[in-house]
This record gives structure tokens, C-alpha cells and sequence, in this order.
């Protein structure tokens, strides 16, 4: 299963090392406005708001997961294939608005599967993710060289094969559905397993736990106690006590009690953060490309980044049993904050920096925070939710991935495609404010002890 479990981060990021640096730029190579593209960029975000949860949802409340998660993949595959048939912004703004309904859950799902399958070895998530992170560097990296022969088209069949792949690894995660057993057997076998806790709520219920007690040396003892409890209350006691050990019905109330304020002071400043990377993500490879670098140098940026990424990836379990998520956090915000600065400043190259080779010099040591800005802090995220989740959902990742990659993200989106045509560089000054902010909010919050 953790084989299975790389190959799908493999796969996923793979594709995104294709989608990331370089879909922006097809977009540009098309004619499109910054406008324009920060709307479709911004449009592909906004479905992972809202159906991330919608089908996580689905998933914990129908026990269903496995299907839900072949059917986005399958038909996410479907509708990018569309794209060959058009390259006007219209059409392409639509298919993508559909595609992103099916396409932006499917993360949020393989962090979920994650979970349950790494179990006790949580921390060591990073381990199978890093595999991910190498598929983005060698796809990126690839990829740059390719496009210095070949024309931006190619990758929208590039970016249909990587999804035509995880459609076919879907078929083979695991099912979280359980085995039906006997009605009968689970009732008669959780009476005699679990008669001394229904015993004892019982009596302290009635006021006779001082003689109930004395019928608690053998299990025939324990189960004529059953026997004489009422047959309603011992269904309201069973119904409202007993927690559930799977997905299989969730109650509403368990969705709703998720957002505490703990919770949602922790989710406003992860939006803070990845609103902070709408800039990047959306217009960093046109503006390498208005500076006048190359798409070799572009690939290689991208791919600096996520070696840098790499080396949280596989020391994650050393990280996080040394240090608590909040400080992991802390540095994570600081380091976005240093990042976007370091980036604003290339815009200065003429009056300060002087050569385009300082000027390269910089925007590569920017890539290597990316180590922090996403590496650590998608980790702590993680982590931090599947505390804060109910046992065995996949609700708490999707609702994460809504606030961060989707809220967050459409907003940087949104705002940087308004203002790139007329301030360029400095909507990188305005995201380290952003990701400033997101940091206070953490450093005021309180988080369990690790």
C-alpha cells in the first residue's frame, strides 16, 4: 500500500510539474491577458473552496471514498481532453471551470487515504510524499529543455497522459468500506464485550452502581444486568455514547463541532499563506519570462524549488519529534515573508543588483525557501488537521484544502491577474504583508503540546 501510495504522489505532482510552470505560460503564448489568465487560474481554484468538501462529504456519509475518487479522476481525464479542440479563452475558461468540480478533490483524497494507510507512522508522511517532490523536479526540469524546441502546445497532451495514469491507479487504492457481518452476532458480541461500560452507565444513571457493582465478576453476571435494562434505553445510550469506527454515517453534528475557534484561527492564516503564493504560482514563470530568462532557466527554478522541498520531505519524522507544530509554523510563515521580498527586489536589477546574474542568483535562493514556505508548512498542516479531524474522515484534509489551495489561492489568483499588467513585481511586496499577517495569527495561537 505505501508503494501504491508514492506512485499516486508521483503521478499527481508529476502532472503538476507540468501544469504549474508552464500552463501560464501557454496561456500568455495565446494571447491572453494577465487578467485573463489570473481569471482562469483563479476559476480552477474556486471549485476546490467548495467540492472538495462537497465530495468529501459524500464520501464519510455514504462510506464510499474509493468510488468517489475513481469517478473525479476518470472524468477529470475526460474534460481536459476537450482542450484539444479549442484555444480561445472562452471555451478554455469554461472546460476548465467544469474540470476543476471533478479535478480539485482528488489531492484532498489521496492525503486522506494517506492517513489511514500510513496509521501509526503518521509522521512519516513525508516519506512517501517526497516522491511527489522527484517527479516534479525530473517533469520540470524535462520539460524546460523540451520547450526550448518545441512549442507550449505539447503539454496539454503531457498533462491528459499524467491524468489518463492516476485514473488507473485510482482502480487499485484501497477500499475504507468494512466487511458486513451478522446483525445479530454484533449486537450479542458487543453485549458480552462492553457489558461492564453499558453496566456502568446504566447505574450511574439509576443510582445503583453500588449493587450493580457487586454483579461484575463474570460475564453471565454481566449480561443478566443487560437483560434488565429497558430496550429503549439501552438504544439511546448505545446510539448517543458509542463513538462511530468508521466513515459509514457520519453524524452532521460532527462535521459542524469540526470548526472551533482553534480550527479556524489555524485555517485563516493557512489561507493567509497560500494567498500570499498567488503571485507565484500564477505569474512566476512570465515574469522570469519578462526579465528575459529562458525556459531551461524556468524549468530549473521550479525544480530548485522542490529539491529544496525534499530534504523536509524525508527528515519529517526528525522535524516534527523535535519540534511542536506551532514553532514548525512560525518559521514556515517567516521564511515566505523573507521569500517574496527577495523576489520583489530582482524588480530593482537595474538600479541596485546591476547584472542579470546577481539578479538569477537571487531568484534561486528565494526557490530554496520554498523548503519552508510549502515543504514544512504543508506538513504541519497535515498533521494539524488530522488532529483537529474526527477519526477516519476524509472532511478535515478536504475542508483544508478548500481554505488553502482553493480559497486562498483563488484569491491571490484574482488579485494578482487584476494588478500584474501595471505593478508586475510589486504584488510580490504586497504577498510578504500577506504572509507577515498569516504569521501573526499564529504566533497568538495555542496548539496542543507535542
Amino acid at each position: 500500500m505505501k508503494l501504491l501510495l508514492a506512485t499516486q504522489y508521483f503521478v499527481y505532482f508529476g502532472t503538476l510539474g507540468i501544469a504549474l510552470p508552464y500552463f501560464n505560460l501557454f496561456c500568455r503564448h495565446l494571447g491572453f491577458s494577465g487578467f485573463e489568465i489570473g481569471l482562469i487560474s483563479s476559476v480552477k481554484t474556486a471549485a476546490v473552496v467548495i467540492f472538495p468538501v462537497l465530495w468529501a462529504m459524500a464520501a464519510d456519509r455514504f462510506n464510499s471514498r474509493k468510488s468517489i475518487f475513481i469517478l473525479c479522476t476518470l472524468m477529470s481525464a475526460f474534460l481536459w481532453s476537450l482542450l484539444f479542440f479549442t484555444r480561445e479563452f472562452l471555451p478554455i475558461l469554461i472546460i476548465l471551470t467544469v474540470y476543476s468540480v471533478f479535478y480539485a478533490p482528488i489531492i484532498a483524497f489521496i492525503e486522506a487515504f494517506a492517513m489511514n494507510i500510513l496509521g501509526k507512522e503518521k509522521k512519516k508522511y513525508g516519506h512517501s510524499r517526497v516522491w511527489g517532490t522527484i517527479a516534479f523536479i525530473g517533469v520540470s526540469l524535462v520539460l524546460g529543455k523540451i520547450l526550448l524546441v518545441y512549442p507550449t502546445d505539447i503539454i496539454i497532451p503531457l498533462i491528459l497522459a499524467g491524468m489518463v495514469m492516476q485514473s488507473l491507479l485510482s482502480l487499485k487504492m484501497p477500499d475504507s468500506k468494512k466487511k458486513k457481518i451478522d446483525k445479530k452476532g454484533v449486537e450479542a458480541s458487543e453485549e458480552i464485550k462492553d457489558g461492564a461500560w453499558i453496566e456502568k452507565k446504566v447505574c450511574e444513571k439509576s443510582q445503583i452502581w453500588n449493587n450493580a457493582h457487586a454483579l461484575m465478576g463474570t460475564t453471565k453476571n454481566e449480561s443478566r444486568m443487560i437483560a434488565h435494562i429497558p430496550k429503549d434505553f439501552h438504544i439511546k445510550v448505545s446510539e448517543t455514547e458509542k463513538k462511530p469506527e468508521d466513515g459509514a454515517g457520519r453524524s452532521w453534528s460532527e462535521f459542524r463541532d469540526f470548526f472551533s475557534l482553534r480550527t479556524s484561527l489555524f485555517l485563516f492564516a493557512a489561507f493567509l499563506m497560500l494567498a500570499s503564493h498567488g503571485a507565484y504560482y500564477g505569474f512566476f514563470s512570465i515574469y522570469l519570462e519578462s526579465l528575459g530568462f529562458g525556459t531551461g532557466f524556468i524549468g530549473f527554478a521550479w525544480a530548485l524549488a522542490s529539491i529544496a522541498e525534499i530534504a523536509v520531505m524525508v527528515n519529517s519524522d526528525r522535524i516534527f519529534s523535535r519540534f511542536n507544530l506551532k514553532t514548525v509554523m512560525m518559521i514556515s510563515f517567516g521564511a515566505a515573508f523573507v521569500r517574496w521580498l527577495l523576489l520583489f527586489s530582482t524588480s530593482l536589477s537595474h538600479d541596485l543588483l546591476l547584472f542579470n546574474h546577481a539578479t538569477s542568483v537571487v531568484i534561486l535562493v528565494s526557490q530554496l525557501l520554498h523548503a519552508f514556505t510549502y515543504g514544512s508548512f504543508h506538513i504541519a498542516s497535515i498533521l494539524a488537521i488530522d488532529r483537529l479531524s474526527p477519526e477516519g474522515t476524509t472532511f478535515g484534509q478536504a475542508v483544508n484544502n478548500a481554505v488553502t489551495y482553493g480559497a486562498g489561492m483563488m484569491t491571490g489568483f484574482m488579485i494578482s491577474g487584476i494588478f500584474y499588467d501595471n505593478f508586475h513585481a510589486y504584488l510580490f511586496l504586497a504577498s510578504g504583508g500577506v504572509a507577515l499577517a498569516g504569521g501573526i495569527t499564529i504566533l497568538y495561537m495555542k496548539f496542543d503540546s507535542h
